[in-house]
Order: C-alpha cells, then sequence, then structure tokens
C-alpha cells in the first residue's frame, strides 16, 4: 500500500481516475519464525477520483481476482472490519474459506493527508499465496 500511495501522490499531476496495482513480497514480523519474520506475496489495487471513492470498482476487481482464479462465489466472502486506515463503515475484511486474506475499503483522510493526497482513494490489498496454492492444487 505505501508504494502505491507513493506513486499517487508523484503523479498528482496525471489525469484522473488513476487506476493502479501492484504485486509484491510483503515483510509481516512472526515470532513464530526463527527469524521473527515473513514474507508472503499480496496484490494491492487503488483506485482514485476526485468525486467519487471508487469501492465498487475495487470490490469488483476482487470478484474477477476470485474468478479467474476459478474460486467458487461461496469460497470466498466480505465482513465488515474496524481498521484505522479505513474510514469506518467503508471498509471490509477478505475471507477465503474463513481465513483472513486481506481487507478493502477507502482511505481514512488522516492516512490521505499524512502522503499530502486530496483525492479519495479505495484501496484492495490481499494475500495471493492462498489463491495460488488453490490455483496450482486444482490444475
Amino acid at each position: 500500500m505505501p508504494g502505491l500511495l507513493k506513486t499517487v501522490f508523484s503523479n498528482k499531476a496525471e489525469k484522473l481516475p488513476h487506476k493502479i496495482f501492484e504485486v509484491a513480497d510483503v515483510c509481516l514480523l512472526d515470532p513464530s519464525t526463527d527469524t521473527g519474520a515473513r514474507n508472503e506475496r499480496h496484490v494491492c489495487v487503488l483506485y482514485s477520483d476526485n468525486n467519487k471513492t471508487g469501492f465498487e470498482i475495487i470490490h469488483g476487481v476482487l470478484d474477477m481476482i476470485m474468478k479467474k482464479f476459478g474460486i467458487k462465489e461461496q469460497e470466498y466472502q466480505i465482513k465488515v472490519s474496524s481498521h484505522p486506515t479505513y474510514f469506518e463503515n467503508k471498509q471490509v475484511e477478505v475471507f477465503l474459506r474463513e481465513k483472513s486474506i486481506g481487507h478493502m475499503g477507502v482511505l481514512h483522510p488522516e492516512v490521505l493527508k499524512s502522503y499530502k493526497i486530496v483525492n479519495p482513494i479505495s484501496i484492495l490489498e490481499i494475500n495471493v499465496e492462498p489463491i495460488f496454492n488453490q490455483f496450482e492444487a486444482s490444475c
């Protein structure tokens, strides 16, 4: 997510809407490992426009990712969440077979302010490893 927000900041003069994504390894603290950290492959999708949040567009991207990898609608779901990164009541957690794999929502103004961004932004960030693992197992 920080990389995409830096990209938006660096491209403020570009025509809206901004529609960008990134697939990258994310390092997470994990005291159960020898190193105290682990890597996961994540995809992050961002939509920014000046007069709409684009949450429905980001939700559509999530649905398309799942469909392209052969994951049925009943295998994944979204549930209301409460994370300070997002607006209250404009955020959800993404689950694949009852296991949390990420989140999406409309970024809170304080987050936007810290990156000097004025337009509303919706973001989806999910761990794609469980999706890839299921896809490989079915091939």
